[in-house]
């Protein structure tokens, strides 16, 4: 009976795990549709509360305005690694395509009353981010 308990409650978890994963990549498409379109003040305004205590509205549209000048648009993404917590963060690592290069982005997205919102997000254009050999999880410089 415990073995059929521990696993029905694996199972459970890894359905939720999925789910999360999937409605923050959902997010991820919108936030690339936005960056396409310039939108980047909508970018701010459907960030999570902990990104808008971080950094105001002028210094995410100066950072990812600069960033669209430097990288161009948006082409493609593999996604490297999901990691989540507690079903309410999530984590996600890409190797992402621009139209003058190539870079790894790490998105955090965290469960709000109304969906996931973005959290945290950095590219990597310093080349400084390592890729776990095994997990392919991003690795922050220490």
């Amino acid at each position: 009976m415990r073995f059929w308990m521990s696993l029905f409650i694996i199972f459970m978890l890894s359905g939720c795990d999925n789910q999360s994963t999937k409605d923050a990549i959902l997010q991820v498409d919108v936030f690339r549709e936005m960056y396409n379109n310039n939108n980047f003040f909508d970018i701010y305004s459907s960030s999570a509360l902990g990104l808008k205590k971080a950094m105001t509205e002028q210094q995410l549209v100066s950072f990812l305005g600069k960033q669209k000048e430097d990288l161009g648009k948006f082409k493609s993404a593999t996604l490297l690694n999901s990691t989540v917590i507690n079903n309410s963060e999530v984590t996600l690592s890409f190797q992402t395509n621009y139209n003058k290069d190539s870079f790894l982005e790490l998105f955090v997205y965290k469960k709000e009353p109304n969906g996931y919102k973005l959290f945290y997000y950095t590219i990597d254009t310093q080349r400084t981010l390592k890729i776990d050999p095994v997990t392919h999880a991003i690795q922050l410089p220490k």
